[in-house]
């Protein structure tokens, strides 16, 4: 009885050891998750597509400012399996650039979602960029794996 009770002990630690082990890689990737919002009509749609299959990734962003910092917040759905490696690889690429000046990169904290349909009403992820807005208003770009988007 007592090396049962061992073994599901043991094993209980070494699952939140793992639970550890993975939010601090999340952490050192440096894109933490501050908090979570919904996808409304102010996210922008973008998507990355693929040349011989198509699209392989839509996802909602939204660049905004939160206690005199600025965020980016998103949620995405991968839509083919196949490409997922490499939509992963140009995620990780992409960049936020505030008046000409990258401040932020890599979009794979965004939420997850599971349908495409389903975007439009997601809980998206955000993460402070640690760079306090310049302004009410100010000027952004954002881009990466050969895409770039602007807003003014």
């Amino acid at each position: 009885r007592k090396s049962i009770m061992r073994i599901k002990v043991a094993a209980i630690a070494g699952i939140f050891a793992l639970s550890m082990i993975g939010v601090s890689t999340a952490d050192a990737r440096g894109n933490k998750v501050v908090r979570q919002i919904p996808v409304t009509d102010k996210f922008l749609e973008f998507d990355i597509s693929w040349n011989r299959t198509g699209p392989s990734y839509y996802a909602k962003i939204l660049v905004t400012v939160n206690k005199g910092m600025i965020e980016v917040c998103g949620a995405g759905v991968f839509v083919n399996a196949q490409m997922r490696t490499a939509t992963n690889s140009v995620l990780r690429k992409h960049w936020v650039k505030v008046n000409g000046k990258q401040i932020f990169s890599d979009f794979r904290f965004f939420n997850k979602v599971n349908r495409r349909r389903k975007l439009d009403k997601a809980i998206a992820n955000c993460a402070s960029t640690g760079v306090r807005a310049p302004g009410k208003r100010f000027q952004y770009s954002y881009g990466g794996g050969g895409g770039r988007y602007r807003t003014d």
